[in-house]
């Protein structure tokens, strides 16, 4: 998802010129496809032209990953059930 997203963003980007760009991003950059982290440090590198804004708003899995990191056990175990594990081992292959 993350190079997908990256070319969707290279489109805006061509599209913008030389003028500002808003992007909404809408949610779920977590359990969705195989590279959450790589969505996440995307959206977190903040957009490279600085005429442009992001505004990342926080889905119902985003929402549910900080419950779970939080310490609500309810959240994790429900976290884990609906893609939290690909979400994890997106973040632990940094230490293969």
């Amino acid at each position: 998802m993350a190079g997908l997203l990256r070319q969707a963003l290279a489109f805006i980007g061509v599209d913008a010129k030389d003028k500002p760009a808003r992007v909404i991003f809408l949610g779920d950059y977590v359990d969705r496809g195989p590279d959450p982290k790589g969505v996440l440090d995307l959206l977190m590198a903040g957009p490279t032209n600085p005429r442009h804004v992001w505004t990342a708003l926080k889905g119902n899995h985003d929402q549910l990953m900080a419950d779970a990191l939080a310490g609500d056990e309810l959240a994790l175990i429900n976290w884990l059930q609906n893609g939290g594990l690909t979400t994890l081992g997106s973040f632990l292959s940094l230490f293969d």
